[in-house]
């Protein structure tokens, strides 16, 4: 079966050697690096691994064994990322990720296929004390929310559409800042900006006055 890359029940960003997929089954974040977006990328359903390595060997002017495809397409299966993952046997039974880096990352100057996971925390999980993220650090947008920052902050946009963001600090209840006629920060701005702590609707107050209720 050539693997096919799941669409179902994700948000997806692409970036230009990255991407960014949101799993609104699991509320969880997946990072994937430069090799494991190119296959992801690649895994259309139409293409044989053989036609993925001929791919990814033509981006990097360099022979590509098959192996690094089978085993990015091992981390994508473990993330439940990849559609027919049932019918797509593995190359590496019985193998752990270890002595298949050793058998074939030696042999290669094109990176290791890794996936990075962010964890969105319930509700319960915040109130047990789970460990928070601090600010200017990365966090998973959700409408300026809270989301994984820590007490005081709220998690602000990156880019558009936003999915990953960083955590800033934020105003708290009856505040609010900037000034009349001058060039504003919004509530709702990038990470450069400030926050409003709970905002409701649009948070614009006035003439230029960023309000938080």
């Amino acid at each position: 079966m050539n693997p096919r890359s799941r669409q179902a029940n994700i948000v997806t960003q692409e970036f230009e050697d990255e991407v960014v997929i949101y799993d609104l089954e699991t509320n969880k974040a997946f990072v994937l690096n430069e090799t494991c977006a190119f296959v992801w990328r690649n895994c259309d359903g139409k293409q044989e691994v053989a036609e993925i390595s001929l791919n990814l060997a033509q981006k990097h002017r360099q022979p590509v064994n098959e192996d690094i495809v089978w085993l990015t397409i091992d981390e994508l299966k473990k993330n439940n990322l990849i559609e027919n993952s049932e019918n797509l046997k593995s190359r590496f039974e019985g193998l752990k990720r270890r002595e298949i880096i050793k058998k074939i990352g030696l042999s290669t100057m094109i990176v290791l296929p890794m996936i990075s996971i962010m964890v969105a925390p319930t509700s319960v999980d915040a109130q047990s004390g789970t460990a928070c993220i601090a600010n200017n650090n990365t966090c998973i947008f959700s409408n300026y929310t809270q989301s994984n920052c820590c007490p005081g902050s709220r998690c602000d946009e990156a880019s558009a559409p936003p999915i990953i963001g960083s955590c800033m600090n934020c105003f708290g209840p009856n505040q609010s800042f900037g000034g009349t006629g001058a060039s504003i920060p919004a509530c709702d701005a990038l990470p450069t900006k400030n926050l409003c702590c709970n905002p409701t609707g649009t948070p614009m107050i006035g003439s230029g006055f960023c309000g938080c209720p």
